[in-house]
């Protein structure tokens, strides 16, 4: 196995009895060619141009990452930006605005900040309290806003939310509550004991 160089030697046969010449060849020798192995740049970082001879060429930090320093401030890699936080340039990990996060590391881009299932986002806490279904609802949106100033709220008993996105919390409907709580799903929602639903009184 292995990739050899094949020196051929080419002779002129006289058994040819017309003018049109012919030639031989045989094999004289096979020679080993070496191929340098390609090494892969550490985790993270890649080189400004193909052709590169060293690792010293892994330079460039890919997005999602940051660069990794040693004791005496030389980059000697990078790193995975942690979880809430995203680097489109690979020079550093910004966080998530407004109390978000993403569903991973090595995130690029302020597009993967989300609110994760059981929270909703509200840029403008005023409209979410007066938009509040109920009077619970509004209640927990004021003491989420007054504790952690932030626009993501965990959905209080009452409401859910499903999936990673920007959506807000859904309510249930006028008496019911959720189980667990945040909710993530409709089928959380369920109605207290000593309550009865409207169906239910006129049937």
């Amino acid at each position: 196995a292995g990739t050899y160089l094949m020196l051929l030697e080419w002779t002129m046969s006289s058994a040819t009895p017309s003018l049109q010449m012919a030639w031989q060849v045989s094999v004289v020798r096979l020679l080993p060619v070496s191929h340098p192995v390609l090494q892969a740049c550490p985790v993270g970082t890649t080189t400004q141009s193909p052709a590169a001879t060293t690792a010293a060429d892994c330079t460039v930090v890919l997005p999602g990452y940051r660069p990794l320093f040693d004791a005496d401030g030389h980059a000697i890699g990078a790193q995975p930006c942690p979880v809430g936080t995203f680097s489109p340039s690979g020079r550093q990990c910004d966080p998530c605005p407004h109390g978000l996060t993403t569903q991973g590391p090595k995130q690029t881009s302020d597009a993967e900040c989300l609110a994760p299932p059981g929270y909703g986002y509200y840029p403008n806490k005023t409209a979410a309290v007066a938009n509040a279904s109920n009077s619970f609802m509004a209640a927990s949106f004021i003491e989420a806003s007054e504790e952690g100033a932030t626009a993501v709220v965990a959905c209080p008993s009452g409401s859910y939310k499903s999936g990673w996105n920007l959506d807000t919390c859904i309510s249930c409907g006028d008496g019911l509550l959720t189980d667990p709580v945040p909710a993530t799903s409709s089928d959380n929602c369920y109605l207290p004991p000593g309550f009865g639903s409207k169906l239910s009184i006129n049937s």
